[in-house]
């Protein structure tokens, strides 16, 4: 009997220390027409993420309003989702995750969580004559950059139906560009036209909005949040194009067989709707590419064969007439080889080496973790020029140099036609770890947000060194294994794009806006950074 007693005791006192749970209400509206949204699914996420704390989720009534009756204390963040708006992870910079703080008992009141809606584009696309391009695609291009290099990407397509009318629905606001393809039936095969004294040929070729060939020259369409951008017509004409034609060949100049030729731009790797043309070389690895309007591109050519893969890339510029004659050697891949040094730490074995390609757009190459013997191995590495790096470095560790054949590779990059071995990469202790806050221009956290670092001019093109992180929910931050250096730092609310900042011209055009930062050899810093709009 007193076991019992003493059990119930210590039960009673345990639930005594309990702290009481608290509440969370608030209201979730439409951010362009500040209406009510009922059927919201609003979550609650404690922060930092527990295991053992699932989120909570209700569902809002008919006015908008959201009730979390009982909420353990602690730090918690809101998001909401509804069809027909943006998704909490595809936010643009306005609307960002709710953060807050539930005490014992306490009634948290007045949580005002803004959902933006989906945009639109819509239009017509037509030929000359103004008749209906039936089964074109058009296809929405988001821009970015990687590494460097202007790529873009597909963000939604379309088809063009018997009427010339697309719609592409559930789209966030931002900046795009619009490009049409024809159907496979007028295009890319050309319409040869013979006229006195020539012969010249005529095709669709993929347009960009407001009918332009070149990206370049595209306009920029604005889409604004919630709205539908009508009117985005194009008209599709035929316009000259040439033929390209040559041999894939190996070292020696021997034609490969079934080689897989196709001819872009480096800009539209990540939208396969532009790539102009494709072939397989025949058994002299011979190819023909019909169709190409004027302008620069790029003629990549792959090889599976038995006896091993190659490729080759041949960079040209096409004109108003036909290319003969052309030759892309094809290489075989090559492998890196080396060591790793760090000084007196003598467990480096999860470290990898990476190459990151100088000249031409490439996937990055990486080894396996270094392990005991602190060597490493980068395996069908496709001949160029690449820059050397180590990551998952030790803490306070960077990469201060790469040597080959006694030559240091670090800045001008190591240049491979053969493999390299007893490739040397040491690393060096005074990587810094900085700490900072992020905060809006009246002082504000901004959870949510991110920061970017940009190195000096004359390490701009050593993409290792641009730096981001991901905001709190206090607004903090923290950046690890910073090298020594100057850097300019940017801060954005949720949803910014941060490869703007590998973009030479955005980064002059805001360059007065980024905050200073100045990292000494082992010097832990913290700094205030405050967003750049």
């Amino acid at each position: 009997m007193i076991r019992l007693w003493t059990f119930l005791l210590a039960a009673l006192a345990c639930t005594a220390q309990e702290p009481a749970a608290g509440s969370v209400r608030g209201s979730v509206r439409n951010s362009v027409t500040g209406e009510p949204l009922r059927k919201a699914e609003v979550t609650l996420r404690s922060v930092p993420a527990n295991v053992d704390t699932r989120p909570f989720a209700v569902e809002t009534d008919a006015s908008g309003q959201f009730h979390f009756p009982s909420v353990p204390t602690g730090s918690y963040l809101l998001t909401a989702r509804r069809i027909g708006f943006l998704p909490a992870e595809n936010v643009p910079r306005r609307q960002a995750p709710k953060a807050v703080t539930v005490a014992a008992g306490q009634e948290v009141d007045g949580v005002a969580i803004e959902l933006i809606p989906n945009s639109v584009i819509s239009g017509r696309v037509t030929d000359e004559d103004g008749e209906a391009m039936f089964g074109a695609t058009v296809t929405l291009l988001e821009q970015k950059f990687l590494r460097g290099r202007r790529v873009l990407y597909s963000r939604g397509s379309a088809a063009v139906n018997d009427l010339g009318e697309y719609r592409i629905p559930a789209l966030p606001a931002g900046r795009y560009l619009l490009v049409i393809t024809a159907a496979a039936e007028f295009g890319p095969s050309p319409i040869r036209v013979r006229t006195p004294g020539q012969e010249s040929a005529r095709s669709y070729v993929p347009m960009y909005f407001p009918g332009v060939i070149d990206a370049a020259s595209a306009t920029v369409l604005e889409l604004p949040p919630g709205q539908e951008l009508r009117g985005i017509d194009v008209t599709l004409r035929r316009v000259p194009v040439v033929s390209v034609r040559g041999r894939a060949v190996d070292v020696s100049g021997n034609g490969i067989p079934n080689v897989n030729v196709l001819i872009t731009s480096a800009e539209h790797a990540f939208a396969s709707s532009l790539v102009r043309n494709v072939a397989n070389a025949g058994a002299d690895g011979s190819f023909l590419l019909t169709g190409i309007a004027a302008g620069p591109y790029a003629v990549i050519a792959t090889s599976v064969a038995r006896e091993g893969p190659s490729s080759g890339v041949l960079n040209i510029q096409v004109g108003s007439r036909d290319l003969d004659d052309l030759l892309i050697r094809m290489l075989p891949p090559v492998r890196v080889a080396g060591s790793l040094k760090a000084g007196d730490v003598a467990d480096l074995a999860k470290v990898r080496v990476v190459l990151d390609a100088m000249d031409t757009y490439s996937d990055l190459r990486s080894s396996d973790p270094a392990g005991q013997g602190n060597t490493f191995l980068v395996n069908n590495v496709p001949p160029g020029r690449y820059r050397v790096r180590a990551e998952g470095v030790p803490d306070g560790f960077y990469t201060r140099s790469v040597m080959w054949n006694g030559d240091d590779v670090t800045d001008k990059g190591l240049t491979l036609s053969t493999s390299a071995t007893a490739v040397e990469v040491t690393l060096a202790r005074g990587a810094s770890t900085v700490k900072g806050k992020l905060s809006s221009a009246d002082g504000s956290p901004v959870p949510g947000g991110s920061v970017g670092l940009v190195p000096p001019d004359e390490k701009r093109e050593d993409w290792g060194l641009y730096k981001t992180a991901i905001v709190g929910v206090n607004g903090e931050f923290t950046i690890r294994n910073l090298p020594p250096g100057e850097y300019a730092v940017f801060g954005y609310r949720p949803g910014a794009d941060l490869t703007a900042l590998q973009d030479p011209e955005y980064v002059r055009q805001v360059s007065a806006k980024a905050t200073k930062l100045k990292v000494s050899e082992g010097q832990a810093d913290t700094i205030s950074v405050t967003t750049i709009d």
